[in-house]
């Protein structure tokens, strides 16, 4: 088969939330988010993306991998629990 590439984001969580906050991404292809918190005081101690099904503690100065593979076309939501701080993942 068709060898598929995987989607690298490298993102930060900073005093000013996600960076970036908006993200775009090719559907059916995987895409693997490294998430590295910055800073002690946030609420954005993890990531959820309740589409995926993911919500994964950002351990301080620890950059986490986080895989999903978007099929359908449309954006979805991060950010942390509380829904505070989020961003948004834009499909092609």
């Amino acid at each position: 088969g068709k060898s598929v590439a995987v989607q690298v984001i490298e993102m930060s969580v900073t005093g000013e939330g996600f960076v970036p906050a908006q993200v775009k991404v090719r559907a059916g292809q995987p895409v693997r988010l490294i998430v590295t918190r910055k800073i002690d005081r946030t609420c954005a101690t993890e990531i959820v993306i309740k589409d995926f099904g993911i919500k994964q503690p950002l351990p301080l100065n620890n950059p986490v991998e986080v895989t999903f593979t978007p099929s359908k076309a449309g954006s979805f939501r991060f950010g942390c629990a509380m829904e505070m701080i989020a961003g948004v993942i834009m499909l092609d």
